[in-house]
């Protein structure tokens, strides 16, 4: 019986009869007919308490309709607002530069959903755009990109050694300008993507230059200092073993000694040794010395030589003297070099061969092998001289004339 009148009463607990002033009029006739209204007894105490009760049900009900309803539909509103801010900023990859730019921060930024906040903040950052195309897509992009490619220096390609008074290009093919400092106190500045050619002093040189923002140097290569080159001849020339010596040596020690003739042969490669000039007149010597770090240095100089070499041959002899060192002709540089030769006396008459000889124990004695008779004195007779080996920068050939005189 009680769920039955549960369901009635439920049924029933919602619905309102329509309103009709003529049947509400006529009921009322009836009712005060039937039933005479009479002056309530109720205590006035009563009335008032209960009235209280009324309106403070009524005005909590309202409060709480009004503000627990709206609360949660706010939140419900900037939950999703924020929600779909983020979605249109995460997927705007196909969007215009145009409906980006009417998203609304300062919703987001009222958000209470904090990974959804930090998740918009961050793809707010990396977003780039084309000014020059309007419509141009937006691209998502890394940080790095957002703030630049970093640079990277692009090292010349010179050697790491060099030596004093060399000239070496420098290529800088960045784009940015290079300075070139050195301990000695040079400066120089190559212009991004160009080159240069500096003469170089003993220091170490350094690449200064700014990279990123940042003040860079790094080393690029030593220049090494220069032994100078020099060195001095004996005033006078002499004779050694049938040879016109001149001693040239160097003033400074080094690693290595190159001596040069006018021509570019080879002379020598020690400190000092004996040059031998054949020829009157000034000879130039090159001497090119090596220090211990390598570099190179190099000086010429004229020597001179006063009088042609012509083997030290006498130009008479006393054929009938006992001096066994006047009575014979041969060249006196034959006796002492102990080299091959041929020596040969003409008639300068008639080109006729007097005497001739391969060996320096077998000298002329003033005999013409055509008669067998001593050539007549005072007449001056030509010899010549061809040698199998000679010395740097001498003649095979050499030729005088040789006269007999009488005791």
């Amino acid at each position: 019986m009680n769920n039955i009148e549960e369901i009635f009463r439920n049924s029933l607990k919602n619905i309102e009869a329509p309103y009709d002033p003529k049947a509400w009029e006529a009921m009322s006739k009836r009712l005060d007919q039937k039933l005479p209204v009479k002056n309530p007894k109720t205590s006035f105490k009563w009335t008032w308490f209960a009235s209280g009760l009324i309106v403070i049900a009524v005005a909590s009900y309202f409060a709480i309709q009004k503000n627990e309803p709206k609360t949660i539909l706010a939140d419900k509103s900037v939950q999703q607002k924020t929600e779909i801010s983020a979605e249109n900023q995460i997927e705007s990859k196909g969007k215009s530069v145009k409906q980006v730019a009417k998203i609304n921060e300062s919703e987001i930024t009222q958000t209470t959903n904090t990974k959804i906040e930090n998740q918009i903040q961050f793809e707010k950052a990396h977003l780039i755009f084309n000014p020059a195309k309007i419509d141009t897509p937006i691209e998502t992009i890394s940080a790095n990109a957002l703030l630049g490619t970093p640079s990277v220096f692009k090292t010349p390609k010179t050697g790491t050694k060099y030596c004093e008074n060399e000239i070496v290009t420098i290529q800088n093919s960045n784009d940015l300008s290079l300075g070139l400092v050195s301990s000695n106190g040079f400066n120089s500045v190559i212009k991004a993507n160009s080159s240069s050619n500096i003469e170089l002093n003993p220091g170490d040189y350094f690449y200064s230059y700014l990279l990123n923002g940042k003040k860079e140097r790094e080393i690029a290569f030593t220049v090494y200092a220069k032994v100078k080159a020099d060195f001095y001849a004996d005033e006078e020339m002499v004779f050694y073993k049938g040879l016109p010596v001149s001693n040239l040596s160097s003033t400074n020690t080094a690693s290595k000694y190159t001596w040069l003739n006018d021509k570019g042969v080879v002379l020598s490669k020690e400190k000092s040794f004996d040059a031998h000039f054949f020829s009157k007149g000034n000879h130039a010597v090159t001497l090119a010395i090596q220090a211990e770090n390598g570099c190179e240095s190099k000086i010429t100089k004229n020597v001179r030589c006063e009088a042609s070499y012509n083997l030290l041959a006498m130009n008479s002899f006393i054929p009938t003297s006992s001096n066994s060192k006047i009575n014979t002709f041969l060249p006196y540089a034959l006796l002492e070099r102990n080299i091959p030769f041929t020596m040969q006396i003409i008639d300068p008459k008639t080109g006729q061969i007097l005497y001739e000889t391969k060996s320096e124990s077998e000298p002329w004695d003033g005999i013409d092998k055509r008669t067998q008779q001593l050539i007549a004195p005072s007449t001056p007779y030509i010899w010549k001289v061809n040698l199998e080996k000679t010395e740097i920068g001498e003649s095979k050939n050499y030729q005088g004339t040789i006269t007999r005189f009488e005791d």
